[in-house]
């Protein structure tokens, strides 16, 4: 199962034994070293307290909820290791600028996909930087053509463009009356 990073953030958790809800997902933390989707962060209803719930801790997803084992599935940053090394490194994945090996700025992640069977990052979703209007797609990058994931920065392979340019060169144009 695939699901949008948009479709994760402000989704519902909800405790399966208890059967309650707690609070809302506010960010998702991805591992800048494989991609692997490490986990959520999560605040109460209110949006007062932050806590942290591994992805080991998932039972199921919903159309907008997130399903966790317990209450005890929810921890303080200082409780998961891995979590807190990436989370102090400030690593985030929407609005991160996207460049290529070579330095070409490419442009910002506005969407990003995570592969639920795998627990990883699928796809990054790249506004160009000279979108004009209708006339530029949004890019779609496999995690496989990812380098180094940084604070705010996603270096690509520079291939990946090159398949891209090629690809909206052969495409037909569609003529609208």
């Amino acid at each position: 199962m695939i699901k949008l990073f948009s479709e994760i953030i402000r989704a519902k958790v909800i405790l399966a034994n208890e059967r309650a809800y707690v609070g809302y997902v506010k960010d998702i933390v991805i591992s800048d070293e494989d991609g692997t989707f490490l986990g959520v962060s999560c605040t109460d209803e209110l949006g007062r307290k932050i806590k942290y719930i591994p992805s080991v801790e998932f039972k199921g997803f919903g159309p907008d909820s997130i399903i966790v084992n317990g209450y005890d599935s929810l921890s303080d940053l200082d409780d998961l290791v891995r979590l807190k090394e990436v989370v102090d490194r400030k690593i985030k994945i929407i609005k991160s600028s996207v460049i290529t090996k070579e330095g070409k700025k490419v442009g910002k992640v506005n969407e990003a996909t995570i592969n639920l069977k795998h627990m990883a990052l699928e796809r990054i979703f790249v506004t160009p930087v000279l979108r004009i209007k209708n006339f530029a797609k949004d890019l779609i990058i496999p995690a496989k053509s990812i380098e180094q994931i940084l604070p705010n920065k996603i270096i690509i392979a520079e291939d990946v463009l090159k398949t891209k340019k090629k690809a909206v060169i052969m495409s037909p144009a569609t003529v609208v009356d």
